[in-house]
């Protein structure tokens, strides 16, 4: 659509545009932020059972802990895949209301690299899988230790 096209819309219209506009980027953001509080309790989550296991190790098998460590990455990886779902429709809805506003391009700067942010979610997925492998081996290293003792 050309420049003087846009500016021949409804003012009203436009002002809705640029508020859904403001929203859809306040959500993309709640949406980030979730995405790390998810990391926070997951990590948490492990530290708990950690201690749950040094203290309780000769009454709970370590496979249970291992299986209770399964569940949460998978819980935490779905609701991590989830929100950038999520975030990703939301950025496309921005990008159409972009399309709709006259000035907003000429002001911002579209990302050129990284555009579905892959990299974000996978920094995420590293941070928790990797938690859940440190964790596993603990549990391993704390029944092999109670079994030497």
């Amino acid at each position: 659509m050309s420049t003087p096209q846009r500016e021949d819309r409804d003012p009203e219209r436009t002002s809705w545009l640029r508020t859904l506009y403001q929203v859809s980027h306040s959500d993309i953001r709640w949406a980030k932020e979730q995405g790390w509080r998810i990391v926070n309790w997951t990590l948490l989550l492990f530290s708990a059972l950690l201690g749950l296991a040094k203290y309780l190790h000769p009454q709970i098998s370590p496979i249970t802990f291992a299986y209770v460590d399964a569940v949460i990455v998978i819980v935490a990886i779905v609701y991590l895949a989830e929100l950038h779902i999520w975030a990703a429709g939301t950025r496309r809805t921005a990008a159409k209301i972009e399309d709709e506003i006259a000035d907003v391009t000429t002001i911002l700067e579209r990302r050129s690299h990284d555009r579905n942010h892959l990299f974000y979610l996978g920094v995420q997925l590293l941070v928790v899988v990797g938690a859940c492998i440190l964790v596993v081996t603990a549990h391993i290293y704390l029944a092999c230790t109670s079994i030497a003792t």
